[in-house]
């Protein structure tokens, strides 16, 4: 069995031997190393609420879009 490690910005479990989480691209850190422990627990928060942020600013870019689409075609069905 592989050695897995788990993201501490997005919790998703990945490989050992990836240096950057593929998922998010934070830095990983082994759960081995004393740092973890250390790491103050609001860094951790932040990382979430930034890919909360990120994750609503994509369904607003999405929303955005899909209207556009539709006001496109309003246009274009009252030009014809």
């Amino acid at each position: 069995m592989k050695i897995q490690n788990v993201c501490c910005c997005c919790g998703r479990t990945i490989e050992n031997s990836f240096v950057y989480c593929p998922w998010c691209g934070n830095e990983v850190i082994s759960s081995a190393k004393p740092e973890v422990r250390e790491r103050p627990l609001y860094e951790y928060i932040e990382c979430i609420a930034d890919d909360v942020h990120e994750q609503r600013i994509f369904k607003i870019e999405y929303s955005l879009n899909q209207l556009e689409n539709d006001l496109t075609k309003i246009l274009e069905e009252c030009s014809q």
